[in-house]
């Protein structure tokens, strides 16, 4: 049962978080004996181990230090001046003050050190410190963040002292360690943390503390461009405060000069102002909510949404509404074009973001399902899938002075307004509504609400903080940040009234404004909140400002005589929808003229911004006759009757008036119960206060009793140590079985024919096989041990090698190929997959080993059939090359010809004199034209058989048939053919090579051409046609009107030497499927319907080329 008190002291506790892995035992020996014993700390250390084994970690730390040691029990609440450690096999948190503890699963480090400072983060907040000591990888970084954007302290191992840097490393790179430090003086810097106090709200409220602030803002805004005069002082004094103890400074002064002498501490405080802490899906039901009304969105959108996430910082928030937004719409997704603007100040964060990537830790709230189909896994962490990444624009922007995105249909701001200040809060909802689309959505946090601006917005979900923009009050862009021009202010809304122009006035517009002008009618148009939004006719009678704050409520305005029959219909009208509310005849006095009122309300819901009301002023005149009678002349029996009716009327308005006074009562009923709650628990912790004394002595019987428990504990370690000689015995058995079977792995690995080789974790190779020196053309061990693989191989395969090293020591199994220059300098192509040994002490001692084949000729074979096969595709194309001679020749004949002729006769004409200059110049011309087209005919030859390097590359296959159908006319091999191309629109290019793609379509060109040589011209057609399949392939096809082919002949027509022509190789077809299949494509033939014969072929397609 938890005691009261020991909730109590848990408030006021300091807890400190020691987060160790690979080389942590040592560390954490300098650290322990320094750590100092204050009865307002507890420490909680997480150190990696196996969970399969038991822990003798506190056993070996009591040796050095005084204070007392634990491992954590479930449930457990934590006391000052204790040490626990994080049993094997378990992940611990802290939650309301106990300790929780769950069974590690699954793959990752155990204990994990960052779902423990997540935890210590959210409940201790600026009482949580974190430490991240030795260790390999990145566990704990995610969790430093976490404690100081709750205003914690957080400190690093220093480097150069740590056996492993990778885990200090990693904590350092995030920017939010606040002291890097070895550890021995980490322990001897927490009691100087934990002395200061709470001190700068009395600083604040000495004299000229606001001038020194404002100093420190300027400082900040030099530095860094950003103002933070406006956010709330109470945020900027706790994160000025943490810095001053962080640095030991005792007062406000002495921090301004520190931060005027020390820039880099300016970029500091502006880090620690702006972090914040966000996750996925943070508030879950929240983002429920929000997606039911993602149909708000879609009603008026049918092919753009436009979002805006404000102070995105890391980008979880704005991932978990891009995912929520592809779950609700499906495949419709790909119906719109969906942009996400996620913005924020910091670039460290928007860097994070952009790459989403996130530590296991960041991702474990996540619905596994979305989790499987959004994210992918890299080593441990995740990252989201590239469409998800694509839907997002992260870019630096300040809300405070930067103009909006505009045209949204969602903001969600969450979280960041509680940071502003009430006058900056109002400049950004009124951007915010700017900023929106009439149907626009605006979604907060839960602890913000539009305040002061609920005018502007229109409540949606007020539980989930989910509103609507007012689209009946006109936006308009506040005064942020200054645009200046010569000087001046510039508005950013100005607009040219000449631009607006003047709709037409219907036949219906036209009735409307012509009944309105011979009646006259006094009325209001009232928004939600019974605001005046729009006056017709004179209300100067009715309606008025009183002295005192103003205000648009019609109640306000309303004169005293009608003010409370006001009240009544307009509830009344509220209630009823739809309905038309008449009040009583009131008797009223206009310029001295006795007149009879009639209130009539109507709520309009049908009204396109629902929630509109009408409210108008029905005024007759009372001539004295009629008031004399109504006073002097009536029957006793008629007045009682309109008395009575009177009286049922005033009881209605009455009626009215105190359900509408119930309904508040409610509302300040439930205020003043939270108000009582609220001392209640106030009165609560009072009482755990006095009863603090009552505990300590409760702590004194409890130490009685534990040293009793010693005494029993020394009796029962004497059976222990029988049973440890039995152990030991064991031990030795098994010792001799594992010597046996080293004995054994040596022999196989001298035999082995691939190269063996063991390296620390620096790559350093300690010990290599017989195989190693054969493939290295070594003489002797001497040359290969202490050397690293990297000092051999190639400069191009120095980032493979990198790269899997620091796979291996994550513990993943990583191959990759390589290229070595041996001894005798030859070059050498191996195959390495390294893994990781396991730890042999509790500090670490980590070793890897490398298995290399020796693939050399394997890689020196497939280089020399790759070269056959361009060689046999380049002797393809200079046979089809001579096939075309013949054509060729009587392309290039024509021109030829026609020059020779043009030169002739200009040589006659200036022997006879009988010419002039412009004929030798018309001559001359022609002459060049007949040149140039006979240029083009040999340009078109050369670029088709050119010898190129012929490289895999993104080939546009459009360009490449127009380029392939010009060259075959060219050549006249399509003579009295008519080819039809019919190419797909946006076509994206395919991966190939551009000559070898126009060596297969010259190849089908041709085939087709020489299948309809014996069919009249008429009737000689090829069709081509280009088109996308799917999402992954895009497909060509060549159809012609010829003989077709036999089915027995489809069989084997692809074969090598397989001809149906008299003169033919048989190796066309062959190597053009050789071609498309070696680019990942597929060839096939089928019969055109019709007559003739139909070859397809498919590419894959290539997404981000340019």
């Amino acid at each position: 049962m938890t005691n009261v008190s020991d909730a109590s002291n848990n408030k006021k506790l300091v807890i400190i978080g020691i987060g160790s892995s690979a080389g942590g035992l040592e560390a954490l020996r300098s650290l322990i004996p320094c750590l100092p014993d204050q009865k307002n700390i507890a420490y909680v250390i997480a150190q990696h181990m196996d969970p399969k084994h038991s822990s003798m970690l506190a056993s070996i730390l009591e040796r050095d230090t005084e204070l007392p040691i634990e491992e954590l029990q479930n449930n457990q609440i934590l006391q000052p001046g204790f040490l626990y450690i994080v049993p094997p096999g378990m992940h611990a948190f802290i939650e309301n003050g106990h300790i929780i503890l769950h069974k590690a699963t699954g793959v990752g480090p155990k204990p994990s050190i960052d779902r423990l400072f997540l935890s210590l983060a959210e409940e201790c907040g600026e009482r949580a410190v974190g430490i991240i000591l030795s260790g390999t990888g990145t566990d704990g970084a995610h969790g430093i963040h976490a404690i100081k954007a709750q205003g914690g302290i957080t400190i690093a191992q220093q480097e150069s002292t740590a056996k492993f840097a990778s885990m200090p490393h990693a904590a350092i790179n995030t920017g939010h360690v606040d002291l890097i430090l070895a550890p021995e003086n980490i322990g001897k810097k927490i009691p100087e943390l934990i002395r200061y106090p709470r001190m700068l709200p009395e600083v604040a409220d000495e004299v000229g503390a606001s001038d020194y602030l404002a100093r420190i803002f300027r400082f900040v805004l030099d530095h860094t461009g950003v103002d933070f005069r406006d956010y709330k002082q109470s945020t900027i004094r706790r994160r000025i405060e943490r810095r001053m103890a962080v640095h030991q400074l005792h007062d406000l002064v002495d921090y301004m000069n520190y931060i005027e002498k020390n820039p880099e501490e300016r970029v500091e405080l502006h880090k620690d102002i702006l972090i914040s802490v966000t996750a996925f899906f943070r508030d879950g039901k929240a983002f429920e909510h929000l997606t039911k009304s993602f149909n708000t969105i879609l009603d008026h959108n049918d092919q753009e949404i436009r979002i805006w996430v404000p102070g995105c910082a890391t980008g979880q928030e704005a991932y978990s509404i891009a995912i929520l937004l592809a779950e609700f719409l499906g495949k419709r997704i790909h119906n719109y074009n969906v942009q996400i603007f996620a913005t924020d100040l910091d670039d460290e964060a928007l860097l994070v973001a952009r790459q989403g990537l996130y530590p296991k830790a960041a991702v474990e709230a996540i619905d596994q399902k979305l989790l499987d189909k959004y994210f992918t896994r890299q080593n441990d962490q995740w990252q989201l899938k590239p469409f998800v990444r694509e839907m997002i624009l992260f870019a630096k922007h300040d809300i405070v002075k930067d103009p909006p995105f505009s045209h949204l249909d969602l903001i969600s701001c969450r979280n960041l307004l509680i940071y502003f200040n009430v006058g900056l809060q109002k400049r950004v909802f009124q951007a915010f509504h700017y900023a929106l689309q009439p149907h626009g959505l605006l979604f907060l946090g839960k602890s913000e609400t539009t305040g002061a601006s609920d005018r502007l917005f229109s409540t949606v979900d007020m539980k989930e903080r989910i509103y609507a923009k007012r689209a009946e009050l006109k936006s308009f862009l506040p005064h942020l940040g200054a645009v200046s021009v010569n000087g001046r202010m510039a508005s950013r809304n100005s607009q040219d009234p000449k631009e607006t122009k003047r709709r037409p006035l219907s036949p219906v517009d036209v009735l409307n404004k012509m009944v309105v002008g011979v009646y006259e009618p006094s009325c209001v148009l009232l928004n939600d909140t019974l605001e005046v939004t729009y006056i017709q006719g004179n209300t100067k009678p009715f309606l008025g400002f009183n002295e005192g704050r103003a205000g648009l409520n019609v109640c306000d305005l309303a004169h005293g005589d009608i003010r409370h029959e006001l009240r009544g219909i307009l509830y009344r009208a509220r209630r009823e929808a739809g309905s038309v509310i008449r009040s009583r005849k009131i008797r009223f006095e206009i310029d001295d003229e006795s007149h009879q009122i009639r209130l009539v309300a109507l709520h309009a819901a049908e009204s396109p911004e629902h929630g509109r009301f009408i409210l108008l002023f029905d005024t007759r005149q009372v001539s004295d006759d009629q008031g004399d009678e109504v006073v002097v002349g009536a029957e006793d029996g008629r007045r009682i009757e309109q008395l009575e009716a009177e009286l049922r009327e005033m009881r209605e308005s009455l009626q009215t008036t105190i359900e509408e006074l119930e309904t508040s009562n409610e509302e300040l009923q439930s205020t003043y119960e939270e108000a009582q709650s609220t001392n209640e628990e106030l009165y609560t912790s009072t009482e755990e206060l006095q009863t603090s004394n009552e505990e300590l002595q409760s702590t004194n019987e409890e130490l009685r009793t534990v040293n009793q428990e010693v005494a029993v504990k020394s009796a029962e370690l004497e059976q222990a140590n029988a049973s440890l000689r039995e152990v030991n015995e064991q031990l030795e058995v098994e010792v001799a079985e594992r010597a046996l079977a080293e004995k054994k792995l040596r022999l196989i690995i001298e035999s082995e024919p691939a190269w063996v080789n063991i390296c620390d974790k620096e790559g350093i190779i300690l010990e290599v096989n017989p195989a190693g020196l054969k493939i290295m053309e070594a003489d002797t061990e001497d040359q290969l041990v202490g050397q690293q693989l990297l000092d051999f191989v190639t400069e191009q395969s120095k980032d493979m090698v990198l790269a899997c090293k620091e796979k291996a020591i994550t513990g993943e199994v990583y191959r990759q190929h390589i290229e070595v220059e041996t001894f005798k300098k030859k070059i050498r192509w191996l195959e390495v997959s390294t893994v990781l040994l396991p730890e042999h002490e509790v500090e670490g001692d980590l070793k890897m080993m490398s298995i290399i084949s020796d693939h050399t000729e394997f890689k020196e074979t497939q280089q020399k059939l790759l070269d056959r096969h361009n060689d046999l595709s380049q002797i393809m194309r200079f046979n089809t090359l001579g096939a075309m001679a013949s054509g060729l020749t009587h392309e290039l004949n024509q021109p030829l010809s026609a020059i020779t002729n043009f030169v002739k006769g200009c040589e006659n004409r200036i022997k006879s004199d009988t010419c002039s200059k412009e004929d030798i110049v018309e001559v001359l011309e022609m002459t060049g034209i007949q040149a140039h087209r006979a240029g083009e005919i040999i340009n078109n030859v050369k670029r088709v058989f050119a010898q190129d390097d012929l490289q895999s590359e993104a080939v546009d296959v459009n360009a490449s048939i127009d380029d392939v159908i010009n060259f075959v006319r060219t050549t006249g091999q399509s003579s009295g053919v008519t080819v039809d191309f019919s190419s797909a629109e946006s076509l994206p290019l395919s991966q190939g090579n551009k000559v070898q793609l126009e060596q297969v379509l010259i190849n089908l060109l041709v085939n087709a051409c020489e299948s309809m040589r014996a069919i009249p011209d008429d009737q000689k057609h090829i069709w081509i046609k280009t088109e996308v399949i799917d999402e992954q392939y895009l497909q060509v096809s060549v159809e012609d009107s010829g003989v077709g082919i036999p089915d027995i002949e489809k069989q084997m027509i692809f074969e090598p030497f397989h001809t149906t022509k008299s003169q033919g190789m048989g190796m066309g077809l062959c190597i053009s499927r050789m071609i498309i299949e070696m680019y990942m494509g597929q060839m096939f033939v089928e019969d055109r319907k019709g007559g003739g014969a139909v070859f397809r072929f498919i590419l894959p397609q290539v997404k981000d080329a340019k």
